[in-house]
């Protein structure tokens, strides 16, 4: 890799990234670059390229308008968009890995964007809708959280794109002082396009008052809506101190508008611009250092706008609104346009290009002096990626030092802020990249030093183009010592104080005398030196010259011989080339120089009445000189000087003012007028900017002072107080006069009128409900004889019915009491028998109501007698008694962790009952005799006596349950049951054997 020097120049430079070898930076030396791109058909991305995925996930292979991601400006958080089963934005923090989920879009987010805000981490997003959502960010010792404080609805259906735009503010002096300087409500200025028009909004303010979703046209002094352009907006920049907005639409104007959210009416354009001839813009961004934050440096002051999808870039000065630089993208020889994003990072230092159909990003790099000189793009460097690249943000981008030995691809071994001369210098960019699979943090690092020319070609203004790398490194002078043209290099310009150029003869100071012959002199522009090429003499005597040792009279015969008067023809041009670097001169120097020309005329003039009258004693000193040289040549020299004493004597003042007006008058045309028109008008932007700005500022001002004043309480007091009273007696005589005159009558005549309308209404009114009333009474009427009939015929339906009832009754109580007298014969028939028996017989058991058992029962569930109740329930031998209580009684009431409630026998009972009869109500006897069975003890004697018996019968009944059961769910419950039965009745056998 070769470096080349050369400073930016006024002709059209080429750059083939196909001829140049991978990773290579290209140097820029010309005002329009044309850089042509790979073909694209490249598997692999470039070694300078290290990619680490963040999150694998899916975007649509397309072009988007806005951005899928934004990073906050400290760089640890990263926000970007997804479409899963609902829309939502995700946000990462990339030290600590926590992650949160905004939930709550109505659809795909097309733009978001971090605020500006170091210690505060503010995402707005606009979605496919236009909606608005602006949430802030916290985070504590275990996760992330999001609050919501702003959405905003779109009035009316408007054109992609939707953009979201934050006021990217800097803190001036005093509020650097303050703890939180980011406290102030500028930056929390936000932007949202909605097809020509910008809607500013405050967000503080919009927030504060609002609890549910705002619209702009309700929103007022909160948003501020500008109609900006005939056409969509594609990009806006707000200003560092938010004063201003700056808009770029497709119909190929940018525009600049005052902010005022106090203001009423439209907000004023400032400025109205066509960057490009009319042609679409497509991006807009300004070239402000945001990283270092500097409040003294002027902003605003270098723009980079674009235009047919990026593929032409323009860097512009935004003092003259001049072009400083274009560059253009083509893809090889074919006509193809590319699909560019273009990008600025923090530092307004380097710009990024990423290509996503043929896979290559571009870094461009600014030269930026602290001294705030004009900036230029001065190298270009093209990466190839593995993937298209959707979307991408810029984290960090600079300079850095790297450790000598060490790879490029280590970006932990960079001594950042290490001046050493042990490191080296690279470069190193930080960015995030939303590929069409994944989400991937992107580092590149490449050596920054080495440039490389490949196959770059200049056109001269002559249209003839030249390889650069045929060109030898050729030194650039400055402005300074640069050649200038003839007319600047007359004899006197050596008499000027102010000139430090100095007036030299040939390298061996000699000087041959010889006969004053046209087009023997020529003269080298800015260094001074004034060639002479002496004739060959006719009569071959041996050339010779004089010493000028810088004595008064050689110098002044020098000048005198070089003055144009004696010379028309042109000197020859210098064998000396050089290439010159365009400067842009400021209005004071510009100023400085004029008076230095004007100065320089007057020494002109008044050395050359000088150099005339100083002629004679001159060549006196002349002839005394060539006396004391060589005889040889004594004769040519007194003739030469007689021919010259001959020549000069004629010369009048009025000659020498004849000779200096075409000179004067050639120099003010040239210089003096350019440089004045020159001056003048950048002193008539200057003074026509810095009002613009006074006025800017002072309206700013007034408002707000105004605004202040008119907010205020004592004004308001003290104007409603002067009010009141210097209008109090007057508008009492006025307001009784009028309010005589003219509302008596008046509210006279409206209240007759309105009760003559209310007697007609009301008599209306009346008849109507008479004529409703009477007809209801006729209905009324007809139903009730209606239901005096039905009535009547139900009385003698009661009647009948009432008879055949008291008959009825007299027969059945014949009845009973014929059955009650057999009853009382045949009691005393059996008592007067049983008195005969053996008193042995058992007692008789006592009939008792089944429903009086249940409620007894259900008494004891209630108080938690569950051993009792199943007892009371198992001695009354009625499955359905002890079915009800099991199906009261839940199972895990009664066998419990620590046991069971229930006694040996009372679970032997309930064992054989249940089985009895398992056709009904099978899920809750299955239930009960599981758990039944699994508490038994063994170790209880009358438990082990009786439990083969009842297993025995167990094992029968649901054997038989099995075959009988259309439920399979409860046959292999009872299956499982018969073997735990059989088991166990096994084991008991086995211990008795």
């Amino acid at each position: 890799m070769t470096i080349m020097d050369i400073a930016v120049v006024k002709t059209n430079q080429t750059i083939n990234f196909s001829d140049i070898g991978e990773d290579e930076t290209a140097r820029v030396f010309s005002e329009n670059v044309t850089i042509v791109s790979r073909s694209g058909g490249h598997v692999n991305g470039s070694s300078k390229v290290k990619l680490s995925n963040v999150v694998d996930y899916s975007w649509e292979e397309k072009f988007y308008p806005g951005q899928l991601l934004a990073v906050h400006m400290s760089g640890n958080y990263v926000a970007y968009s997804i479409k899963g089963a609902n829309y939502a934005v995700r946000v990462v923090n990339r030290e600590t890995a926590k992650r949160a989920l905004i939930k709550g879009t109505g659809a795909m987010v097309e733009d978001l964007a971090f605020a500006f805000i170091p210690s505060q981490t503010t995402l707005a997003c606009v979605d496919e809708t236009g909606a608005v959502y602006v949430h802030n960010i916290f985070e504590d010792s275990r996760d992330i959280s999001t609050t919501l404080i702003l959405h905003i609805l779109q009035i009316e259906a408007v054109s992609v794109p939707r953009r979201v735009f934050w006021c990217p503010y800097i803190p001036d002096e005093q509020d650097l002082l303050e703890q939180d300087p980011y406290t102030d409500e500028t930056s929390l200025l936000l932007a949202v396009t909605r097809d020509n028009k910008i809607e500013v909004w405050h967000v503080g303010n919009a927030s504060s008052y609002a609890n549910g979703p705002v619209k702009a046209d309700t929103s007022v002094g909160a948003c501020v809506q500008i109609c900006a352009h005939e056409s969509t907006i594609v990009d806006a920049a707000f200003s560092p101190d938010g004063t201003a907005i700056a808009t770029a639409s497709v119909d190929g104007e940018c525009k600049f508008f005052q902010v005022y959210m106090q203001s009423e009416g439209e907000p004023t354009c400032l400025h109205r611009w066509k960057p490009h001839g009319g042609k679409p813009v497509t991006t807009l961004f300004f070239l402000d250092d945001h990283k270092s934050g500097n409040p003294e440096v002027k902003f605003w002051k270098y723009a980079v706008t674009g235009t047919d999808d990026n593929n032409e870039l323009k860097l512009w000065t935004c003092e003259t609104w001049k072009c400083l630089q274009t560059i253009n993208f083509k893809f090889g020889s074919s006509n193809r346009r590319l699909k560019l994003k273009a990008c600025v990072d923090l530092s307004a230092g380097f710009i990024f290009v990423s290509d996503m159909f043929h896979r290559v990003l571009y870094v461009l790099e600014l030269e930026k002096n602290d001294n705030e000189t004009i900036p230029f793009v001065r190298t270009v460097t093209e990466f190839m990626l593995p993937c298209p690249v959707l979307s991408f943000a810029i984290v960090d981008a600079g300079l850095q030092n790297l450790k000598q030995g060490s790879s490029f691809g280590v970006v932990d071994e960079l001594c950042n802020g290490e001046d050493d001369e042990n490191h080296s210098a690279v470069f190193m960019a930080r960015l995030y990249l939303v590929q069409p699979k994944s989400l991937q943090e992107c580092h590149i690092v490449y050596q920054a030093k080495p440039f490389v020319q490949g196959n770059t070609t200049c056109l001269d203004s002559n249209g003839l183009s030249g390889e650069i790398d045929e060109i030898p490194n050729v030194n650039i002078e400055t402005p300074s010592t640069q050649q200038i043209s003839l007319n600047l290099m007359t004899p006197d310009a050596f008499h000027s104080p102010h000139s430090s150029e100095s007036t030299t003869l040939m390298p061996n100071n000699d000087v041959a005398v010889a006969p004053l012959i046209e087009g023997t002199i020529s003269y080298s522009g800015s260094v001074g030196v004034t060639t002479c090429e002496p004739s060959n003499e006719s009569e071959g005597g041996e050339r010779r010259g004089f010493v000028s040792g810088g004595s008064s009279p050689s110098r002044e015969v020098e000048e005198i011989l070089s003055s144009p008067r004696f010379y028309s023809e042109e000197p020859k041009p210098s064998q000396k080339t050089s290439l010159s670097e365009p400067k842009n001169v400021e209005m004071k120097e510009n100023l400085r120089g004029l008076e230095l020309s004007i100065q320089e005329l007057k020494l002109e003039v008044k050395s050359l009445s000088h150099a005339v009258g100083l002629q004679s004693t001159g060549l006196q000193h002349l002839q005394e000189e060539i006396k004391k040289s060589r005889g040889s040549f004594s004769s040519d020299i007194e003739g030469v000087l007689s021919k010259a004493v001959s020549t000069f004597r004629p010369v009048s003042e009025e000659d020498i003012a004849r000779a200096i007006t075409p000179l004067i008058s050639q120099a003010i045309l040239g210089i003096v007028n350019p440089a004045v028109v020159k001056s003048m008008t950048e002193l008539h932007n200057m003074v026509h900017q810095e009002v613009s700005q006074k006025l800017f500022m002072t309206e700013q001002n007034l408002k707000d002072s105004l605004n202040k004043v008119m907010k205020s309480k004592a004004f308001n007091e003290v104007m409603a107080n002067s009010l009141s009273s210097a209008a109090a007696s007057a508008l009492e005589i006025v307001f009784k006069e009028t309010f005589i005159q003219t509302a008596v009558p008046l509210f006279e005549a409206a209240c007759s009128n309105m009760f003559l309308q209310i007697s007609d209404t009301f008599t209306k009114g009346v008849n109507d409900a008479m004529t409703d009333v009477q007809k209801f009474t006729n209905k009324l009427n007809e139903r009730a004889n209606l239901e005096v009939v039905a009535l009547q015929a139900a009385t003698e339906r009661i009647n009948q019915t009432a008879q055949h009832f008291t008959s009825t009754v007299e027969k059945e109580a014949k009845g009973l009491e014929d059955v009650v007298i057999e009853m009382e014969r045949r009691l005393k028939a059996c008592m007067n028998g049983a008195s005969v028996r053996s008193g042995t017989a058992t007692p008789a058991q006592h009939l008792v109501d089944p429903h009086i058992i249940q409620s007894q029962i259900a008494m004891l569930i209630k108080q938690g007698q569950y051993n009792t109740a199943f007892q009371q329930a198992l001695s009354a031998s009625d499955l359905n008694l002890v079915t009800y209580v099991c199906e009261k009684v839940d199972t895990g009431k009664v066998f419990t962790r620590c046991g069971c409630v229930l006694q040996q026998h009372v679970l032997l009972s309930l064992i054989q009952q249940l089985a009895a009869d398992m056709t009904s109500h099978s899920d809750v006897k299955q239930k009960y005799l599981e758990e039944a069975v699994m508490n038994l003890s063994p170790g209880n004697e009358n438990t082990r006596e009786h439990m083969p018996q009842v297993l025995t019968g167990l094992q029968k009944q649901l054997q038989l349950f099995q075959t009988t059961t259309n439920d399979p769910r409860l046959a292999s419950k009872a299956r499982m049951l018969v073997m735990v039965c059989q088991q166990i009745v096994r084991n008991l056998k086995d211990e008795w054997d």
